[in-house]
């Protein structure tokens, strides 16, 4: 024991103790002479020497192990040299294992081995057992947290408050949810907020934000799991947050193991700047770190942003030089707004229909007063006077404010009400209606989780169909639905060949 270091001499001695002593019960020790007689081990020995006494086939010796294990500590004891270095073999004289066993020195180190074994009794053990309770503690306190951060993070919902010192009002969404829980929970209670450790209360904002890093690993190792080494596609799209600062999101679109096309969200990177080669390479390093390669892109969906599509330096053609098989397909919905765009820009009536829109919610989202006058006193006034045609503009610019510097808003309020009741609104409204109850149902196919190429492909054609079948039945059907509608709610129709003013019939002269 003495080569070792004295902080591991109780872990070796325990050891040895555990492996139990060298008793062979069914082997037939040799025999030694004794003045002309002969003698060997008698097994039976190990009966009334059970816990200490061992013998040495190799050596036909026997030995004391716990005076073997402690012999450091008592170098004086008498006896010892025989049953701890040489060993002992006087198989004539039963006796010397009587004495020796008998001896104090003995009888101290086999207490020392009882309590070596005993583990309750040692100061090792005291201090095992409180690092026990603190583990479990630590463990309680860990879990707390870790809860608040799921619910949180679940919900979408902030963590820190302006204010989270102890005597605060609101300490934020994450100190008020822990002590939600600990005033409902008593075991949380005792080893959380003012009742846990100083070093480790498990709360600042540094282990939030480990906890999330962590919730955030599983659900990555989750979806990671479900994707396996398979070939998947990388939906990829850039905008500035609330700080304008460029941030990349990547979605991965895969088959998973239930034969199901879905896509998973799977990052949001900030990048440097948006040219091509610098959202290659992001793009590159978020699939390496789950041990994706990138040779497994199979399809890729952006913009049309010339830095993402484009056919020389975008980030598809980029890709595509690597990987031959990933596949570029331009985002559907992308598509659909360019379309609607363009459509809007090049029809006067509809551009104007929704500029005069956004005005009207410029005006009345303003101010908060307002609009909350508008939308509690106004909602069935206005609806009444558009169908019945008594809107007056006094009324108007009487409950609309007192203010006279918004007097210009409340002018552009009156003219934006009367064009609602015009000839011109109607009209634009049914054309809006049939063209955008197409292009609507598209959009919502389109957006489905489970939707494919062929189906959306399908479902494009369709709707191109549809949009020019109105196209050919030409305005007769659409006139005749605007003049009954105008009939029925009383909105006088005009004669088309008057000459409009900022979309008002107004005769000229």
């Amino acid at each position: 024991m003495e080569c070792y270091h004295v902080n591991q001499r109780d872990e070796i001695r325990r050891a040895y103790l555990q492996k139990c002593h060298f008793q062979p019960q069914n082997y037939k020790f040799p025999q030694r002479g004794f003045r002309g007689k002969q003698r060997r081990f008698n097994i039976y020995w190990f009966d009334d020497n059970k816990y200490w006494l061992e013998c040495s086939i190799k050596e036909n010796v026997a030995f004391c192990l716990c005076c073997y294990l402690f012999k450091s500590e008592i170098p004086n004891q008498g006896g010892s040299y025989h049953f701890v270095k040489s060993g002992f073999k006087a198989w004539n004289r039963k006796s010397g294992l009587d004495d020796y066993k008998a001896g104090t020195p003995h009888n101290i180190v086999v207490q020392k081995c009882q309590n070596l074994m005993n583990q309750r009794q040692s100061i090792t053990y005291a201090f095992e057992k409180q690092t026990t309770l603190q583990e479990k503690e630590y463990r309680t306190r860990l879990n707390a947290s870790i809860d608040c951060v799921r619910f949180l993070l679940h919900q979408g919902l902030t963590f820190r408050g302006h204010d989270e010192k102890y005597d605060s009002d609101n300490k934020g969404n994450f100190l008020e949810l822990l002590q939600w829980l600990a005033d409902r929970c008593d075991v949380v209670d005792r080893v959380v907020l003012k009742n846990a450790p100083k070093n480790t209360p498990l709360k600042c904002s540094d282990i939030q934000k480990d906890i999330v890093q962590a919730c955030s690993d599983a659900v990555i190792n989750v979806i990671m799991e479900d994707l396996g080494k398979d070939f998947f596609a990388i939906l990829v799209d850039e905008s500035r947050d609330v700080s304008c600062k460029e941030q990349l999101p990547l979605v991965s679109r895969f088959v998973n193991k239930n034969g199901e096309v879905v896509e998973r969200f799977v990052g949001l990177r900030h990048v440097s700047d948006t040219s091509a080669l610098t959202l290659k390479a992001t793009i590159y390093n978020m699939p390496s770190k789950w041990n994706l390669s990138p040779t497994s892109i199979r399809g890729q969906g952006y913009d049309g942003a010339s830095n993402m599509s484009g056919a020389f330096n975008g980030l598809k053609t980029l890709i595509m030089n690597e990987t031959k098989s990933a596949y570029f397909i331009h985002c559907f919905t992308h598509q659909l707004q360019l379309v609607l765009v363009f459509v809007a820009k090049n029809h006067t009536k509809v551009n104007d229909f929704f500029d005069k829109v956004s005005r009207l919610l410029n005006i009345i989202g303003y101010s908060y007063k307002r609009r909350d006058n508008l939308r509690k006193k106004q909602a069935d006034k206005v609806m009444e006077a558009l169908v019945k045609g008594e809107l007056e503009s006094g009324t108007v610019h009487e409950d609309i404010g007192k203010d006279n510097s918004d007097r210009d808003r409340k002018v552009e309020a009156i003219r934006i009400l009367r064009l609602l009741k015009s000839f011109d609104f109607v009209f634009c409204l049914h054309l809006m209606v049939d063209i955008l109850g197409v292009t609507d149902h598209l959009n919502t196919t389109l957006q489905r989780k489970d939707q494919d190429i062929v189906n959306a492909m399908n479902k494009v054609s369709s709707s191109k169909k549809a949009i020019q079948e109105i196209r050919d039945l030409g305005w007769e059907p659409l006139l005749g639905n605007v003049t009954l509608f105008c009939d029925k709610h009383d909105v006088r129709i005009v004669d088309m060949e008057d000459e409009y003013y900022d979309g008002f019939s107004r005769r000229r002269g």
